[in-house]
């Protein structure tokens, strides 16, 4: 390793930190360093910006580092994308796609950034007395989402569970009809044979 692998390694690290604070300002004096270093869990600058919610910082190192390696994952295999999604941050979601992030990174548990902006649509629309605006970064996370030309619609879980089931069992009509539009098979069997059919018949 030179010098100047150790430099930026170190600024690298000094990244991590920045991003997690939202200091946009500081992301520009350290573009030398490597925006991918990650901590032990695989956490890099992106991600933490993503999930501090720094939209500002996010952005600007989804622009502006022409070395991000968008897809990077953390040990549980989620990347930033899978992260925007689960917060339900629509604008970096898109900034994201607009970067060739891909649409169906599944995490350990089968889960892509689809099934986790459906889950936080769903569950924001279930809790009593939410404001509908409140949901709508999750809304729009989930169409962006599921309209992109790569999106795969029938992806499976650990469980062989495809998003339509997972929407059917929790009687999530509006999620049914657009995953149904979409060209999601109502037929498809889980490990245990339940299949969205089942559960919509119900």
């Amino acid at each position: 390793m030179s010098l100047l692998d150790v430099f930026r390694w170190y600024a690298g690290i000094d990244l991590l930190g920045i991003a997690a604070r939202g200091e946009t300002g500081t992301l520009a004096s350290r573009s030398f360093g490597d925006i991918n270093h990650a901590t032990l869990s695989g956490y890099t600058p992106l991600m933490l910006a993503v999930l501090n919610f720094h939209e500002e910082s996010a952005f600007y190192i989804i622009n502006q580092f022409a070395s991000l390696e968008v897809d990077r994952t953390t040990n549980e295999h989620n990347s930033a994308l899978n992260f925007a999604a689960h917060t339900g941050q629509a604008t970096i979601v898109l900034a994201l796609l607009n970067r060739g992030a891909d649409p169906n990174n599944a995490n350990v548990y089968g889960k892509g950034p689809l099934f986790a902006a459906w889950d936080g649509w769903y569950n924001c629309r279930k809790r009593a007395n939410t404001d509908p605006v409140a949901c709508a970064g999750y809304e729009a996370a989930f169409f962006l989402l599921l309209r992109h030309p790569k999106i795969v619609v029938d992806m499976r879980d650990i469980d062989g569970s495809t998003l339509l089931l997972h929407a059917a069992y929790n009687d999530d009509d509006a999620a049914v009809r657009a995953l149904s539009e979409k060209g999601a098979d109502p037929r498809a069997s889980n490990n245990h044979g339940n299949s969205a059919a089942k559960f919509h018949r119900q």
